[in-house]
């Protein structure tokens, strides 16, 4: 199609606000690709139609996107445990064939579905020897909260998350302890999470091999990966169970 045509202009419009928008699983890709070939960078755009402003937005949230695809090396980030002392590095820490990296907030309310049930899948993983571990990740400002969700209901898993220390004296941490990054303390804007929660299923390279998945399809994605069968139902699907019977 010639540049500067009607035709042109529907058809890249088209397709890079399908994918943009797209539901399912890795199509993000597509608009990254889009994005990249015809209206990034601004000044260089053959997108002639769009105004400067909404140029902009399009080409930061291809930037936010594209780190985050499949296929591509998760962001690294090292973050404190629950004593805010302990600092965690999943890359070189997280020595298993399979990484859950899961982004959850204490005061979400899908959040707190969706905990029993990863407990649960997680109980029944390890119970298989499945060499897999679970990262979970705080993104409440305020960690009370937080702290007090892992305790009473016994979360597993290694839990990292920052702490308003860390925020509000960055320097301390960065350049006296050395203990993180900017990457790291800016993880929510690393990561683009806008919504929790975000789970991510990562391989012992720690690519992203799936994401933006629920406990359920989680597990059913381990169940083709590794060639297991998991007696996996959700919590509340057991407890009908237990009613039918009754």
């Amino acid at each position: 199609m010639e540049n500067g045509s009607e035709m042109f202009k529907y058809v890249v419009h088209f397709i890079t606000y399908k994918y943009e928008t797209s539901k399912i699983m890795g199509m993000d890709a597509v608009f990254y690709c889009m994005a990249d070939s015809y209206y990034c960078p601004a000044d260089k755009s053959r997108a002639y139609w769009l105004d400067p402003d909404k140029l902009k937005e399009l080409c930061e949230r291809k930037d936010a996107v594209g780190p985050l695809r499949v296929g591509q090396p998760a962001p690294r980030i090292i973050l404190a445990d629950t004593t805010e002392e302990k600092w965690i590095d999943f890359y070189t820490q997280v020595k298993t064939e399979h990484t859950a990296l899961i982004f959850w907030a204490d005061d979400c309310g899908h959040c707190k579905k969706e905990m029993p049930k990863l407990k649960k899948l997680y109980a029944e993983l390890k119970e298989k020897n499945i060499n897999i571990e679970f990262v979970a990740v705080g993104t409440s400002l305020e960690n009370k909260g937080w702290k007090k969700f892992i305790k009473e209901n016994n979360l597993p898993w290694i839990n990292i998350s920052d702490f308003p220390d860390a925020n509000e004296n960055a320097i301390k941490y960065l350049n006296e302890l050395r203990v993180t990054d900017l990457q790291s303390l800016n993880f929510r804007k690393t990561y683009d999470i806008f919504s929790t929660p975000q789970i991510y299923l990562l391989d012992k390279d720690k690519v992203i091999r799936a994401k933006k998945l629920d406990a359920k399809n989680l597990a059913k994605i381990l169940e083709h990966k590794l060639s297991i069968d998991l007696d996996y139902e959700e919590p509340e699907e057991e407890e009908k169970k237990k009613e039918d019977t009754h």
